[in-house]
């Protein structure tokens, strides 16, 4: 899980939304933006939220994979923050991201603040709940829009499970655990494999990139290996591989004859 650089929305596409949050803003009672925001998201349609969607796709890691895993393929328009707890960013698109369905239902309108305490209070509205506004604090879900996950957390890359990075603050410690547990990043088996096996694959990789640069391979060509680093499934793994090179001497040695890895 890493930082979704920042993207514009085209203009046409951009106003559709900031219209659409008008009706739910203009509405005084809360309860009642809640409703007006589920109706008028249920409802959407037409070319502008097509662009919503295509410009999503080009934010995706990988080939259209899921913001979140990495792995899965990313099909769903996300809410980071919970369109019904936070009505105010149902049409925001600072909020939206592209993540698969397991990604996306277990989290659905899960969402928790961290307190003065720096205390983690879970935010889900219970059906027969009334609704009303959840408390403020300080957001316990890391937000791949505008925070860099990696720097709340570390893939530990002997075991590729995601832990806290070590000595953080408590409130960053809180963020990356709710993260790691909502998505389900170390509990569901499949990830962990495929992350061994993104590894392996950007190892051979970087080999091969060694090899090629003994060769008679022209620049030019040197630069496309380069580039397809940078559309890899699980990139990740190879973020962490490039963080935690100097650590790991098979890696160590392949980035002292091709430095230009680590800019890939």
């Amino acid at each position: 899980m890493i930082e979704i650089p920042q993207t514009q929305l085209a203009q046409a596409a951009s106003t559709y939304l900031a219209n659409k949050q008008a009706e739910i803003d203009a509405l005084q009672d809360y309860a009642q933006q809640v409703e007006k925001g589920k109706a008028l998201w249920s409802s959407k349609t037409g070319a502008n939220f097509e662009t919503v969607k295509s410009t999503l796709t080009s934010m995706c890691v990988g080939s259209k994979r899921c913001n979140y895993c990495e792995d899965s393929a990313a099909d769903e328009v996300e809410h980071v923050k919970p369109k019904d707890l936070f009505p105010e960013n149902t049409f925001s698109w600072e909020n939206y991201l592209y993540a698969c369905g397991p990604c996306n239902g277990p989290k659905n309108n899960f969402f928790a603040v961290i307190d003065q305490n720096n205390q983690v209070l879970e935010l889900a509205r219970k059906k027969n709940d009334p609704v009303v506004r959840p408390q403020i604090g300080i957001d316990a879900f890391i937000n791949p829009r505008n925070e860099n996950p990696l720097s709340f957390m570390v893939l530990e890359l002997s075991t590729m499970y995601f832990v806290p990075i070590p000595g953080i603050g408590v409130i960053e410690q809180r963020k990356a655990v709710y993260t790691i547990d909502k998505l389900r990043l170390n509990t569901r088996d499949y990830l962990v494999k495929a992350r061994t096996e993104a590894y392996e694959a950007y190892l051979n990789a970087m080999k091969a990139f060694v090899l090629d640069k003994t060769s008679n391979k022209t620049q030019a060509e040197l630069q496309n290996s380069l580039s397809k680093f940078k559309t890899k499934q699980h990139p990740t793994v190879w973020a962490e591989m490039k963080r935690q090179y100097q650590s790991i001497p098979e890696i160590a040695e392949l980035i002292a004859q091709a430095p230009e890895l680590l800019g890939a």
